[in-house]
């Protein structure tokens, strides 16, 4: 409310169209007021304007322009990125199957090829076939050995007189016989017959090997070999195999036994009129777990087919470095051709007898090469502690030996074993505690 002076108005119009006010005397007292009538000057008090009611837009907003395209950005990429991850969604098997397309053809390209030696203990495309394993077994309650024979090119597991005669003077020994798959053999033009691999001539045996035939040979031979060795373990007994064989069987036989890995070494192998196969690549294929297998090899020196040269060739490779057998014997008979005699037989029970007994002596180093892989890391652990005891007590026993050493050491370098070495000689590159100390 605000007090302003009011004038006595001289226009007649003034005092007929002002309305009455309400004025403030002397005495306090509100008369109205008429204008040119007051004689004196008074004071009015006017009322403030009234306020407007008409509303007005207000300039206040929830959201910003700015903020609100953010969230415009934001709703389109969010709706642009569920509409990709659709459409992936949509083409994810077809993108799956092309990477995985991609992954094998690298690997392919990258893979290293697998040696020979490990391709021999792949499983078998084909195992032998059950009807053509003959079996002997031992007297009952005595078995704790198992032979596998190996026939010649030609023959088949139940073909040769001497391997059924050999259980009457072994009854401790289980025979199996498997009989090879047919082959078309290249020396005998070409024809069907059993055979373990095939020979291209007899007069050299190393021309054209069959690699590919040694290697599905000895993948069926292992298998059978990991069949008999675990009918052993699933008895209670330990797994002894010893391998036989003539002509082919005994180039599969020696193949067997050399390539023979630690925990399925071979107990012992027999070989009859046969050759050494794979002799260039023998240092690759070849285990040391087979170096100190016993092996007996016989031949005749009127062999027409696998020749003396061939057979004394094979045996000064094994008996050389690298491969250098320490338990093979080689044992040549005058005027023996492709076959075997019983004098040869004889021979062999001989060598059974003194190789394979019904119970075997253990010694130090077969124990260790019949142990599994578990068991031979805890041999190489007991044997490390056994080092560390012994290393403690060389420690122990230096001081009675210090003083013979202490005269065979220089006099300009005995005072460092006086010395006192303190922390800052350390620290200033000093000599360290007990260097020089004798």
């Amino acid at each position: 409310m605000s007090v302003t002076p009011l004038l006595a108005s001289t226009s007649p119009s003034s005092s007929t169209l002002s309305s009455p006010r309400m004025s403030v005397g002397d005495d306090d007292k509100c008369t109205p007021f008429l204008g040119a009538a007051a004689s004196k000057e008074r004071y009015t008090i006017s009322m403030p304007p009234l306020l407007a009611t008409t509303k007005r837009p207000s300039t206040r907003r929830l959201l910003s322009p700015r903020v609100l395209a953010a969230f415009v950005v934001l709703a389109v990429a969010l709706g642009c990125g569920l509409y990709a991850v659709r459409s992936s969604l949509a083409v994810a098997p077809a993108a799956a199957a092309a990477y995985v397309d991609t992954l094998q053809g690298m690997l392919e390209r990258t893979r290293r090829p697998a040696t020979l030696v490990e391709k021999m203990h792949e499983p078998p495309s084909t195992p032998f076939e059950r009807d053509g394993i003959f079996v002997r077994d031992a007297t009952e309650g005595h078995h704790t050995v198992t032979a596998i024979v190996i026939h010649g090119l030609g023959d088949s597991g139940d073909g040769r007189p001497f391997i059924w005669s050999m259980p009457q003077e072994f009854p401790w020994i289980r025979w199996v016989a498997p009989t090879s798959d047919y082959l078309n053999v290249t020396v005998r033009e070409g024809t069907e017959t059993r055979a373990w691999f095939d020979i291209c001539t007899f007069e050299d045996v190393y021309e054209d090997e069959d690699h590919s035939g040694y290697v599905h040979s000895q993948q069926q031979l292992n298998r059978l070999i990991d069949e008999e060795r675990q009918r052993m373990v699933s008895a209670g007994k330990e797994p002894r195999i010893v391998l036989m064989g003539f002509s082919q069987g005994g180039a599969m036989t020696l193949l067997s036994t050399l390539t023979a890995r630690s925990e399925n070494r071979i107990e012992a192998a027999i070989v009859l009129s046969t050759f050494l196969p794979m002799i260039e690549e023998l240092d690759e294929v070849f285990s040391p777990a087979a170096r100190d297998t016993p092996i007996l090899w016989l031949h005749g020196r009127e062999d027409p087919f696998l020749s003396l040269e061939n057979a004394e060739l094979g045996v000064s490779r094994l008996s050389t470095p690298p491969i250098n057998l320490s338990r093979l014997t080689f044992k040549t008979y005058e005027g023996l051709m492709h076959t075997w005699t019983n004098e040869e037989l004889d021979d062999v029970a001989d060598w059974f007898e003194a190789n394979v007994p019904e119970r075997r002596q253990h010694s130090a180093q077969d124990a260790f090469h019949s142990l599994s892989p578990a068991e031979h890391e805890q041999e190489k652990h007991d044997a490390e502690e056994k080092m560390e005891v012994k290393w403690f007590k060389a420690e122990a026993e230096v001081p009675a030996r210090r003083r013979w050493r202490r005269s065979m050491v220089p006099r300009s370098l005995r005072r460092y074993s006086r010395r006192r070495v303190g922390p800052k000689r350390l620290l200033t590159g000093g000599v360290l505690p007990g260097q020089f100390s004798f």
